[in-house]
């Protein structure tokens, strides 16, 4: 079966560390004063891909595994708007295994649901998966951070997507974002004491001149989306390059999070973000 072609996204950040190699970035519409209220994207169709299961950092034993999600097209005046969804374990384009085709429409127009063998896998992978819009004939495809077997010994750094999403993208992803926004600190799934952090990472905007140098003035982050009550943790101190760091206090925090991080362009008002799953200790 071949994969279908899509125009290769530039690979954001190289590997600042292994967690980079799974940082997300998005160019979102720029909104007057505060911090943005994210609206769904639109780019000829909204195609839209949510994996509900696994979700990032999940370890999973190595064996037959139902993955499940929903696709669909926002502009499609019946049905979902997709007529296809495949998942490889890795990227395609650097070898990743095929898992399948997923099956369609089981229980709503949007969902889909795929038996994926791990048998015979361990150790650190992402998950991709790719959805086809019959209404705009676009692909889309979305990257899921997983760990495979028990023996955390054995787990290795994810592979180094091509993509700049998390666990929600749309067609938009494709292209190349103005804002970059890299986390080198924490890592993706990574396990942290309930206490005060030090993140680091680095942000600019592509289009910056010189003079303009990183072209970012602002970055902040709140542990889960802040358009959902996130918890605010502060804003980022940013030298001329662009490299931020930001202490985030843990404390009374406990479990899975989604730590999110925006930046904030000055070159074109827009915004760009970051979304990482960790985990906090329990005291």
């Amino acid at each position: 079966m071949d994969f279908p072609h899509f125009s290769r996204p530039t690979v954001v950040g190289g590997r600042l560390v292994a967690a980079s190699a799974v940082a997300a970035t998005l160019t979102l519409a720029s909104l007057a004063g505060g911090a943005p209220a994210f609206a769904q994207p639109v780019c000829n169709g909204s195609l839209h891909l949510d994996v509900g299961n696994p979700e990032p950092g999940d370890q999973l034993p190595p064996s037959k595994i139902i993955l499940q999600g929903e696709a669909f097209d926002a502009t499609a005046h019946q049905g979902s708007g997709v007529d296809r969804v495949y998942a490889t374990l890795d990227d395609r384009d650097l070898g990743g295994r095929l898992l399948g085709d997923a099956d369609l429409g089981q229980t709503n127009d949007r969902d889909f649901s795929l038996t994926a063998d791990l048998s015979s896998d361990n150790g650190g992978h992402t998950l991709f998966f790719y959805a086809h819009s019959t209404v705009s004939d676009r692909w889309t495809q979305t990257g899921i951070p997983i760990t495979v077997g028990f023996d955390q010994t054995s787990a290795g750094a994810p592979k180094e997507p091509r993509i700049g999403t998390s666990n929600q993208t749309d067609c938009a992803s494709m292209d190349q974002p103005s804002v970059v926004l890299n986390l080198g600190n924490p890592s993706p799934g990574e396990a942290l004491a309930p206490s005060t952090w030090v993140f680091t990472g680095r942000a600019y905007d592509r289009d910056a001149k010189t003079q303009q140098a990183p072209g970012v003035d602002r970055v902040y982050a709140t542990i889960g989306d802040q358009n959902d009550g996130g918890l605010y943790l502060g804003e980022a101190k940013i030298d001329k390059d662009g490299n931020f760091n930001l202490r985030a206090d843990l404390s009374g925090q406990g479990g899975r999070k989604m730590l999110y991080v925006y930046a904030h362009s000055s070159v074109n008002d827009s915004w760009g973000q970051v979304v990482l799953p960790i985990i906090i200790t329990q005291p």
